[in-house]
C-alpha cells in the first residue's frame, strides 16, 4: 500500500521550552484513501516528533506506517498504544514530550482535522 495520501499538516519549528531545551517539533498528517490496513487507523498517517535541536537522539517521535501500527518512540525505547482518535493522540505526544523536555506552547491543533 502507497502511504501517501492527501497531505494536510506539515508543520516545521524551533522553540525553547521552560527547561530551556532548544527543541525542533516536525508534523506531518496524510488522509489515506480506503482501503486502510489496520496500522492506519480511521485513515491516518501521522508522525509527531519533538527532538533536542543540541543531542538530536534525544527525542519523541509518534508515528505509524506499513506494518507497523501506531506507536512512540522515547528514551530509546519503542511501545505502541491504542489508537482512540487524533485529538488522543496529540494529548499523548504532548504529554509526553513535555515530560522530557519541559513545558511549550503548542498550536498546531491536529485534532482539529477529525470530523
Amino acid at each position: 500500500m502507497k502511504e501517501k495520501g492527501d497531505l494536510l499538516l506539515a508543520e516545521e519549528r524551533k522553540l525553547i521550552t521552560k527547561k530551556e531545551f532548544l527543541i525542533g517539533i516536525e508534523v506531518e498528517l496524510r488522509k489515506l484513501p480506503p482501503p486502510q490496513p489496520s496500522e492506519f487507523p480511521q485513515g491516518w498517517k501521522l508522525k509527531l516528533i519533538a527532538y533536542n535541536l543540541e543531542n538530536t537522539s534525544e527525542l519523541v517521535r509518534i508515528d505509524n506506517h506499513c506494518k507497523k501500527s501506531p506507536h512512540y518512540h522515547s528514551n530509546g525505547k519503542q511501545k505502541f498504544f491504542t489508537w482512540v482518535s487524533l485529538a488522543e493522540t496529540e494529548r499523548l505526544f504532548l504529554q509526553l514530550a513535555q515530560e522530557k523536555f519541559g513545558y511549550f506552547e503548542w498550536n498546531i491543533n491536529i485534532k482539529s482535522y477529525e470530523k
